[in-house]
């Protein structure tokens, strides 16, 4: 039998429980042996005691080993802000299309439910790096006022036409016309995830006659100001030069990224 492609063949995480059981049994048993001639060494004439104080010792043991590898956690997981955010992000959809590499055509849809009553408002927020941008609402009634930057990222918020009480829900429609006159955008797209969303979709078009035949797909862990990367994914682009990604429940404070070149 080839061990080797058996325990490859198993999910990452049955393997990994059983070396742990594996190991705790291990563990055990040398406690066992150890106890045993422990109490035999130091409380011949009195193993109740002498059981009592290894168990004692056995619990001092085990609370150093617990701090020691909450202490290995705090240095090793991620330190994420508290997130208070009034809406659950049911459905977020992005279309970007790319007529030229000095325009792109980009939507937002959001349907929201909201988390508390009397909410009137929305904020997004997006990075252009071309030069010069237009947005507009697809829908007439809802009123767009330009915030204050929010570090490289340009801050709207989309005033409702009316006052929504607690599991109300809405939909929200932004549209942009990006430009890159002078060349200078970068060619990617990013969706942020900031607010517990439950379904992402990046939709992607190229003009064919861009030339573009593959883009990258990674998601990104946002954590402490810095990015950490995990593996990136390469997709070869069919005839219609359109990709659609779609990812269920994305992880929160993660960027889910697609990127190309000309």
């Amino acid at each position: 039998m080839d061990f080797n492609k058996v325990f490859k063949d198993l999910p990452e995480k049955l393997v990994l429980d059983i070396l742990k059981t594996i190991i705790i049994g291990g563990i055990l048993y040398v406690i066992n042996l150890i106890s045993k001639s422990f109490i035999d060494r130091f409380f011949a004439d009195n193993k109740q005691l002498g059981t009592y104080f290894f168990v004692l010792l056995c619990l001092i043991f085990v609370y150093t080993i617990i701090r020691l590898f909450q202490k290995y956690r705090h240095h090793h997981t991620p330190n994420f802000p508290h997130i208070d955010t009034d809406f659950l992000i049911l459905s977020q959809t992005f279309i970007h299309k790319v007529i030229s590499k000095t325009e792109i055509h980009h939507t937002r849809k959001y349907k929201l439910k909201s988390l508390r009553n009397g909410l009137i408002a929305y904020k997004d927020q997006f990075q252009w790096t071309g030069n010069r941008f237009e947005i507009s609402s697809a829908n007439p009634s809802h009123k767009l006022v330009t915030l204050p930057k929010n570090n490289a990222y340009d801050v709207v918020e989309i005033m409702f036409d009316c006052s929504l009480n607690k599991k109300d829900t809405i939909d929200v429609e932004l549209n942009w016309k990006l430009y890159d006159d002078t060349g200078v955008s970068s060619p990617f797209i990013c969706a942020n995830i900031y607010e517990p969303t439950q379904h992402l979709n990046i939709d992607i078009t190229f003009d064919k006659s861009l030339g573009v035949k593959q883009i990258v797909c990674q998601e990104v862990v946002v954590s402490k100001g810095s990015l950490s990367r995990d593996t990136a994914k390469r997709v070869d682009l069919p005839e219609n030069c359109n990709f659609d990604w779609k990812i269920a429940k994305p992880k929160l404070l993660h960027r889910y990224e697609i990127k190309w070149n000309y």
